[in-house]
């Protein structure tokens, strides 16, 4: 596919990132040699890296050159235009269907071949030519090969890729027969399962339903689970024929997060109302109110520690973010999506949602109130004073009242570019408390072309550490207007030096921030897989 491998090679979408692609040019010659031309630029500079992509056989040749666009020289002129391809043999187009190469190097009885063949299964798009030639290579598959399993779940695999419109209900029915013949053989089961998943049809996802419901696989990995319902949220209106029955897999422990995050999704994306699975509610209901006692407990202990005035314990269990904390919160949102649309006709869920606003953790009243906002149920003005009042969720609130649309309701007296942007430096660690966190300048500067303020601050975790630089932006321009983009946002973690000017410290590290937006300078100061460039040069240490 020449459109794939282009695409692949001059790796655009990742490239534009940083670069602008200021000129793309193909071009085709006599002799089969193809090739681009390609220009890339940045800016506010007049610096550009000319490149020649030549694909001549199986061979690609890459010329590359940095140049001032303002005045190129003669000699790269002359050298983009004269170069081309030895004319010795360069083998066949890379364009060329290898099927038949890799089936014979497939059964080949030289062991060299046959690796090289059974290294290069993932990497090859069988089509539909493939289809027949990967199924009689399962079957002639022994069980005494060696990576009998390996091999054979490769190649059922691979039957997922293959999603030409005139063959997937061919592919599907390959994959039921090969299910029946492994259905005591768990270890296929779930390439079966994904490959399905994978196809995306309907003839795909109404058997994907039938040997989910008539026989569950059990794995050992949780990952073999997320695999499968991942492929379903891809494909929500696809995904809707596999309800309501799916949600009888929620009886299953291991299957009842991944039937509920799906089911979670369709009802956010509008695919299913509560009519659709009423009958699961009572269950549903039950387990959410397993997740609000065990929230209301940990609200008592926070309680408990606040009377008791333990400024040390309260700072131990509240100053950093607790994994295990932050997954009860995901699971009470999720199981609030999921009893939403029974707000209205269920008492017992409107206590429900009341509880939660009148929870002591803010993210539960924060995730709680944007929810019921959403879905235009009534929320006391107070919670929105209460949590834009807490520098920790002030940046949170606005962001996701931005996000469905009601950032009117965003208190307006917090709402100020100095609050912002010290609300979202505080949110760049995982720390909830601070010990001091003041504001030092505001600075206007240009970022990708667009003007706006930076904030400085300095702040410390603990009051007996020293200070540190932390730096917030970019805020528009109009100080009357705020942001909640954090591209150039950081607790840099840089101590204060008393021997050198504040704002030069600033703007060093504004200036780190402001190269880490293009990869290439990312790696001096972020490292690459061989470690940082600064560390390759000896004892250099970045201050």
């Amino acid at each position: 596919d020449t459109s794939r491998f282009w695409l692949e090679k001059l790796d655009e979408r990742r490239i534009a990132r940083d670069m602008i692609f200021s000129k793309k040019q193909y071009y085709s010659l006599s002799d089969s040699t193809t090739g681009y031309l390609v220009a890339l630029t940045d800016t506010n500079s007049s610096r550009t890296i000319f490149s020649n992509y030549i694909l001549k056989g199986n061979k690609l040749y890459k010329i590359t050159t940095l140049a001032d666009s303002s005045s190129q020289s003669a000699f790269i002129n002359d050298f983009f235009a004269s170069i081309s391809p030895l004319k010795n043999n360069t083998g066949p187009s890379i364009f060329q269907n290898k099927i038949n190469t890799f089936f014979t190097d497939f059964k080949s009885t030289d062991s060299t071949a046959k690796k090289r063949a059974n290294s290069a299964i993932s990497s090859l798009y069988f089509g539909k030519d493939g289809i027949e030639k990967i199924a009689a290579a399962i079957n002639d598959l022994k069980y005494s090969d060696k990576e009998y399993f390996e091999l054979k779940s490769k190649l059922i695999n691979e039957l997922g890729y293959i999603n030409d419109s005139c063959c997937t209900d061919q592919v599907v029915g390959i994959l039921k027969d090969l299910y029946e013949k492994t259905a005591d053989t768990s270890f296929f089961q779930n390439p079966i399962l994904n490959s399905l998943a994978r196809l995306k049809t309907k003839s795909s996802f109404a058997l994907l339903k039938q040997l989910l419901l008539q026989d569950p696989p059990v794995f050992e990995n949780s990952y073999d689970y997320a695999g499968i319902f991942t492929h379903l949220s891809d494909t929500l209106p696809l995904s809707k024929s596999m309800f309501p029955e799916i949600l009888q897999l929620a009886s299953v422990e291991d299957y009842k997060p991944r039937v509920n995050n799906l089911l979670q999704n369709m009802i956010d994306s509008g695919y299913i109302k509560g009519n659709d699975y009423e009958n699961y509610f009572s269950q549903l209901y039950f387990d959410a109110k397993i997740q609000l006692k065990k929230q209301q407990n940990k609200d008592e202990k926070r309680l408990q520690l606040e009377k008791s005035k333990d400024e040390d314990a309260i700072a131990s269990t509240g100053r950093y973010s607790s994994g295990y904390s932050s997954t009860r919160n995901n699971l009470l949102t999720d199981y609030s999506i999921l009893l939403m649309p029974f707000y209205e006709k269920n008492p017992s869920v409107q206590k429900f949602f009341d509880k939660l606003l009148q929870s002591k953790d803010p993210d539960v009243q924060l995730n709680t109130a944007v929810l019921m906002v959403k879905n235009s149920k009534k929320v006391p003005d107070t919670l929105f004073e209460n949590l834009a009042a807490q520098d920790e969720y002030r940046a949170k609130l606005l962001t996701k009242l931005e996000k469905i649309g009601m950032q009117k309701l965003f208190p307006a007296k917090y709402k100020t570019q100095e609050g912002i942007a010290r609300a979202l430096l505080l949110n760049d660690r995982s720390i909830k408390k601070f010990s001091q966190v003041e504001l030092i300048n505001k600075q206007s500067m240009e970022v990708k072309g667009q003007r706006g303020n930076v904030y400085f601050f300095k702040y410390k975790v603990n009051k007996d550490d020293d200070w540190q630089i932390g730096i917030s932006g970019l805020q528009p321009i109009n100080s009357k207007e705020v942001s909640t983009n954090d591209d150039l946002v950081k607790m840099t973690e840089k101590k204060l030096k008393g021997d050198e000017p504040l704002q030069e410290q600033f703007d060093k590290q504004v200036k780190k921030l402001l190269y880490g937006m293009h990869k290439s300078s990312r790696n001096f100061f972020t490292g690459s897989e061989y470690g940082s460039i600064r560390s390759m040069f000896g004892g250099y240490e970045e201050d």
